[in-house]
């Protein structure tokens, strides 16, 4: 479901904007940024936690923002790996919510600090929790990794080679915190973590929905999981050895292609050979890709460990890391209903505040067309095609030529089939819009075109 919105952004932008809007590059900055934003802000928030779905919340909105900056590129190869990883994220995410349902379920809690070693018990459920969370760190030959690849690579041939260096730090971030997850709550690693008040309070809110053969875990809720990532497995094999990435991409052309998306719809035409404003780009696992995503999988590792036994390190011992950083978020969003309320509110004031000033300069510039259009040197629908009619010219003008309109004729010619009653309706609706628009007419005023003069001595005589 929330990927569901990025779909509405690029459905959107593609097929109803497109080359017929423009600026793509400056689009396209406004998604990258949008995009870093949000994958920066998902993974921090994603660190602090310990209520572990908020945590794997958190974690989905950091990938959001990748996937956005996937879209960002405006090309196919990021648009193809961009959908890729949604479906790998999507694949993993479930697997890791699915055993969170069954830690929920055998042991009754989803606090960090509480569960620390406790899971120890439920083997196979946190052995598909664990290369869950690495595939979430970029573990090869996961789907993530491949759609993760193909970003990157499409972000280095349009010279935006740091993106890879941010799309690492987040995946780093978010990959890390599952892992210490896993490390401390199935096989006790670490010493136990500090407990905050209030997230130890939200997370005593969530309770098991199951009340009997808590002893025990149902096949129903092992096997899912596993499915799921097996699922996830399959289709980054598929993106590695170069049998999905062709297709995908065809599909991202496809998609971008707004002349046959609207030939489609409206006329139901197919277009055999559709075009995308940038070519296709090769789709394959490059010499860069596996070393970047071992250094990623290696530093997440590396996070949890030092999350586990930072108590331990002579370096940060007495130091809470996460104090500062925790302070830090709340004063931006603590987690309450009402700071989500305040954020939407305040984004929908902004959006209408951008709204409004585009409303604002639309009607500045149609106000000084009107006031043009209106002035005596210039009729307001001379040169407008559809004119329903025009004035003969004067017998001065037309001295000397024969003319070919019947007498009844030469004082009223009709120009266009459109009937005179509806020039009569524009006309009006121009003086309408002149009077609403326009603002009253004082003496003092300058008159600021042709004619404007002689029109304001007669409406103010």
């Amino acid at each position: 479901m929330v990927e569901l919105g990025l779909y509405g952004i690029a459905r959107i932008y593609w097929s109803m904007f497109g080359q017929a809007l423009g600026h793509r590059a400056a689009i396209g900055h406004i998604f990258l940024a949008l995009g870093l934003l949000t994958a920066v802000t998902g993974a921090v928030y994603c660190l602090r936690e310990r209520h572990i779905k908020r945590m794997l919340a958190f974690s989905t909105i950091s990938h959001v923002g990748m996937f956005m900056i996937g879209i960002a590129l405006l090309t196919p190869l990021g648009l193809a790996g961009a959908a890729v990883y949604v479906i790998g994220h999507g694949l993993v995410k479930g697997a890791l919510f699915l055993c969170t349902g069954v830690v929920l379920h055998r042991l009754g809690s989803v606090n960090e600090p509480y569960l620390h070693g406790r899971g120890r018990e439920l083997r196979f459920t946190g052995a598909v929790f664990t290369v869950a969370a690495l595939a979430l760190a970029g573990l090869p030959p996961f789907a993530g990794f491949a759609g993760h690849g193909w970003i990157e690579a499409s972000a280095e041939a349009h010279g935006l080679a740091w993106i890879t260096a941010v799309m690492v730090v987040c995946t780093v971030l978010a990959g890390g915190t599952v892992l210490r997850v896993a490390g401390g709550v199935f096989y006790g690693l670490g010493d136990p973590p500090g407990e905050d008040p209030e997230m130890a309070e939200e997370a005593a809110e969530e309770t098991s929905e199951t009340d009997e053969a808590k002893q025990r875990t149902p096949l129903t809720m092992v096997i899912p999981p596993a499915v799921l990532l097996a699922a996830a497995l399959g289709t980054g094999v598929l993106g590695v050895i170069g049998k999905l990435g062709p297709a995908v991409q065809a599909m991202a052309v496809r998609f971008e292609d707004q002349a046959a998306y609207n030939a489609a719809v409206l006329a139901g035409a197919n277009r055999v050979h559709p075009v995308a404003v940038y070519p296709p780009e090769p789709a394959g696992v490059t010499l860069t890709d596996l070393p970047v995503s071992v250094a990623s999988v290696a530093a997440a590792l590396v996070l949890a460990w030092v999350a586990l036994y930072w108590r331990r390190l002579p370096a940060l011992r007495g130091y809470r890391p996460s104090a500062r950083l925790a302070a830090a978020a709340r004063r931006f969003q603590s987690g309450v209903v009402n700071d989500y309320v305040t954020w939407i509110v305040l984004g929908l004031a902004c959006l209408g505040g951008v709204l409004a000033l585009v409303a604002v300069l639309s009607l500045r510039f149609l106000s000084a067309w009107l006031r043009y259009a209106a002035s005596p040197a210039r009729d307001p629908l001379g040169s407008w095609p559809w004119r329903t009619t025009h004035q003969s010219p004067g017998p001065s003008a037309c001295a000397g030529i024969p003319s070919r309109i019947p007498a009844r004729q030469q004082d009223r010619v009709p120009a266009s089939p459109i009937p005179e009653a509806a020039s009569r309706l524009l006309t009006a609706g121009s003086r309408s819009c002149r009077a609403f628009l326009l603002p009253p007419v004082r003496a003092t005023d300058k008159p600021a075109f042709p004619g404007q003069a002689a029109r304001r001595e007669r409406r103010l005589g």
